[in-house]
């Protein structure tokens, strides 16, 4: 590590041109040392040259870790007084995701499975998204951006591959082509610096806009599971320091266990109001695999064979209502127990509850209507937006008709239920494109049961397997054998 190589590289990159900067700042011990060294150099330069605007952002995901989101926050503001003292070219910004791809409007709303490996849609909506959005919106105003990262090769094997195959990209010093943006650069300045460098630094350089890095220094250890946290500041022999652990989302079923967080109420007293968090965060992660919770059908119908079992799909209804009642009964004893700083925290917004009951009644066709009385029973007030959405024409009372109709046959009340709202509120419904709705819904729940439905897609494949190349016909739909259930449908 060599600070001030490591300055001078932004002095000199910053002076070179009058193309905007954008500083990625999550609070974290990296974006942290960056966006502090980006800010020494700023200072020091006479006021004169400090001629171009650096946005600093920061996305809200809206299930950050409560400490940590708290951090960022009051980190901002500070920011923004202090550079306004120093006539210094910051400008914050707290960045959110679109309803739409909120992550509770994504996993109670439409269903989604909670995160994994291998299905991790929550990223990209929650917290790329918004960055790219501000940072074409700088591009497109200015001609270019450049994005300035906190990323390090020492973070991952996969993190230098990456940083290594973009630098061979470069077509000016330090600055690597963004993989995702156009007329777009990204500018790494402790690419380099090793993981002790990071709070050898921190804990040796005053914060310049007012906090106490040790503060941030106490929130890694308390994230440790063991809270061990040696700095070594010398370094004659490389020993871990704290703050390997990775602070995200409080609700991440990415990892098999959240230890940060688990570490954090394990660790101080004072953390013990976030220990529901936990469990309900343990929860969601047990959920990935648990088959009494999720539909046996992709979101559209489709059934998706592996071993012979179908992928799961999404949660069920009864699983989505389930996960909203028990976070607003969370967000209440939170109201109670959590310390006065925190007793306004929002666990998910009014915004994000609305668009899920759109949701459920308009896309779902759950015409029962559950949002209003969900929110009635854990909030004890009316659900004030009753206008929100169309009136359906049925309500709780027929929809526990329509159930002893359909004698707790699921499916076949799944399909008889869009049906009936189909048909209610939509003119011309057999003509043009509303007969895709039909032929959706059926398609979605002519099964008899799980078991029928794995045995017509083991058919199907076999079927589709017997087709050589020469027998399809270009542009011709794809041929499936037809079943009894698909004559003998009752409207």
């Amino acid at each position: 590590m060599d600070i001030d190589q490591t300055k001078d590289r932004i002095r000199q990159l910053y002076l070179a041109d009058t193309i905007p900067w954008v500083v990625g700042w999550s609070g974290g011990k990296d974006s942290t040392v960056t966006l502090q060294l980006v800010w020494e150099v700023l200072d020091e330069l006479p006021r004169e040259q400090r001629h171009k605007t650096i946005h600093v952002i920061s996305t809200d995901t809206g299930v950050e870790q409560p400490l940590v989101a708290a951090w960022a926050e009051h980190g901002l503001k500070q920011m923004t007084a202090v550079a306004g003292d120093k006539g210094l070219p910051f400008k914050t910004h707290r960045l959110h995701p679109e309803i739409k791809d909120s992550f509770w409007v994504n996993l109670i709303g439409r269903g989604y499975g909670a995160p994994q490996r291998a299905f991790r849609w929550c990223t990209n909506r929650e917290k790329v998204r918004p960055a790219n959005t501000f940072i074409q919106t700088v591009t497109a105003q200015h001609g270019e951006s450049i994005v300035v990262l906190g990323t390090r090769k020492a973070e991952s094997a996969n993190r230098k591959r990456t940083m290594e195959r973009y630098e061979q990209k470069r077509i000016r010093e330090w600055l690597s082509p963004n993989g995702s943006l156009g007329n777009s650069w990204v500018f790494s300045p402790i690419e380099d610096w090793e993981h002790e460098d990071v709070w050898e630094y921190l804990l040796s350089v005053p914060n310049p806009w007012g906090r106490d890095n040790r503060d941030l220094f106490n929130l890694y250890r308390d994230g440790s599971p063991d809270q061990e946290c040696p700095v070594v500041l010398e370094v004659t022999v490389k020993t871990p320091s704290c703050g390997q652990s990775r602070f995200g989302c409080w609700t991440c079923t990415v990892v098999t266990t959240d230890r940060s967080l688990s570490a954090m109420v394990a660790n101080d007293p004072e953390n013990a109001w976030m220990a529901p968090l936990v469990a309900f965060r343990d929860t969601l992660a047990a959920s990935v695999h648990d088959r009494t919770m999720r539909d046996f059908r992709r979101q559209d119908g489709q059934i998706k064979l592996y071993n012979g079992r179908p992928n799961l799909g999404p949660y069920t209804k009864s699983t989505r209502e389930r996960f909203l009642r028990d976070l607003l009964e969370m967000q209440a004893a939170l109201r109670e127990s959590a310390p006065p700083a925190f007793r306004d925290w929002t666990l998910i917004s009014d915004d994000e509850i609305r668009e899920i009951r759109r949701i459920w009644v308009e896309d779902k066709h759950e015409w029962d209507d559950r949002v209003p009385a969900i929110w009635a029973e854990t909030r004890g007030t009316p659900y004030p937006y009753m206008n929100d959405i169309r009136p359906t024409g049925f309500g709780a009372e027929e929809w526990a008709l329509l159930d002893e109709v359909c004698g707790g046959d699921q499916l076949f009340r799944e399909m008889q239920a869009t049906l009936l709202d189909l048909t209610m509120n939509r003119n011309g419904l057999f003509r043009g494109t509303n007969l895709d709705a039909v032929a959706q819904a059926i398609r979605r729940s002519f099964y008899r049961n799980e078991e029928d439905a794995v045995a017509f897609a083991k058919q199907r494949e076999q079927f589709l397997g017997t087709i050589s190349d020469d027998d399809i016909v270009d542009d011709a739909p794809p041929v499936e054998p037809l079943r009894p259930q698909q004559l003998q449908l009752t409207f």
